[in-house]
């Protein structure tokens, strides 16, 4: 569910997408959802997973890691991460490999998968109907 559903100018792109995904863990069914959105100020960017155990969330503008369990909270900061070095690791990475210093990482597959994921969302999204994940 979503769309460009705001007074934003975007071009070409949803301002808003809610997705519900079925995954599989020790063979049961588990949902999987998303929300992302260009509308919240300030941006929120939380990532968070709920067990029976408990849940783990990570902030990433507060850059903190939080492990809440019924036994209580345990908040793991991340304050002297900057986010600039995830770029400058992945560069350094692209220029090693270009240099012919190391092999890149096995990441087709794992981009295939995303590019799958997207397109289903985006078939899903212009037909208001359930869409299968298409497998290679």
């Amino acid at each position: 569910i979503g769309g460009h559903l705001s007074d934003l100018e975007l071009s070409g792109v949803e301002d808003v997408a809610t997705m519900l995904f079925t995954g599989e863990q020790a063979g049961r069914k588990v949902p999987l959802h998303v929300h992302l959105d260009f509308l919240q100020r300030p941006p929120r960017r939380r990532y968070k997973i709920v067990g029976d155990a408990g849940s783990i969330e990570f902030d990433y503008h507060q850059r903190e890691l939080v492990l809440a369990t019924p036994a209580g909270r345990d908040v793991t900061s991340f304050a002297s991460w900057h986010r600039n070095q995830m770029f400058e690791t992945e560069v350094a990475e692209f220029m090693a490999c270009v240099r012919g210093e190391r092999d890149p990482a096995p990441f087709l597959e794992a981009a295939l998968a995303t590019h799958r994921t997207c397109m289903a969302a985006l078939r899903s999204l212009a037909s208001g109907a359930q869409a299968s994940i298409l497998k290679a």
